[in-house]
This record gives C-alpha cells, sequence and structure tokens, in this order.
C-alpha cells in the first residue's frame, strides 16, 4: 500500500505551519502549492537522485508562476532545501550549490 503524505516522517501541516514560523515565512496557498508539490515528489518518486532533478521538476512546475525567480521569492533560503525542511521530506545531497535552489 503507498505511502499517504501523513505517513513520511510523521508529516502533519501544522508541524510544517511550525517551522515556516520559526524561519521566519508567513504561509500563503502559494507556499501551501510548492510543499505538497515536494511531498507529492517525494512520494512518487523516492528521494531524488540529485538536486537538479528536485530542482528542474521545480521549476516547470511552477513555471507559468514565473519558476525559479517565484520559488525564490517564496522560500529566501532555497526552495529546494527550505522547501524540503519544511515539508518534512529529506533534503537531497550536494543541495548547497546556489545555482539548484539553496542559498549558503
Amino acid at each position: 500500500m503507498p505511502l499517504t503524505h501523513g505517513e513520511i516522517n510523521g508529516w502533519s501541516r501544522k508541524l510544517s505551519e511550525t517551522l515556516a514560523v520559526s524561519e521566519w515565512l508567513k504561509f500563503t496557498d502559494d507556499h501551501w502549492a510548492v510543499i505538497e508539490f515536494l511531498r507529492s515528489y517525494y512520494l512518487d518518486n523516492g528521494k531524488p537522485a540529485s538536486v537538479r532533478m528536485i530542482s528542474s521538476a521545480l521549476n516547470t512546475r511552477f513555471s507559468d508562476k514565473g519558476g525559479r525567480g517565484f520559488l525564490y521569492h517564496l522560500f529566501p533560503g532555497g526552495p529546494v532545501t527550505q522547501g524540503a525542511r519544511i515539508a518534512i521530506i529529506q533534503i537531497p545531497a550536494y543541495s548547497k550549490g546556489i545555482s539548484f535552489g539553496a542559498v549558503y
């Protein structure tokens, strides 16, 4: 039987909200869309083999809203690393390169 969103690492929307507040983010529907996408991607594909894969998937999914610029506006700490932390999913290895959705 496939996992559900809540079954990955004990996730709950409330837990993500708490983490977002601790990172000085005020969540909107757009933030939730990114978090849901990250969690769905993880459920469907497992841990990404590379940061490039998840970064590319995020940029493609949100290209209609501005892609990378839109994502960094929502997650100034990096759409991959900060987004993954708040989504309670494993951050892909080598995700510190700024071109891959992370900031130092």
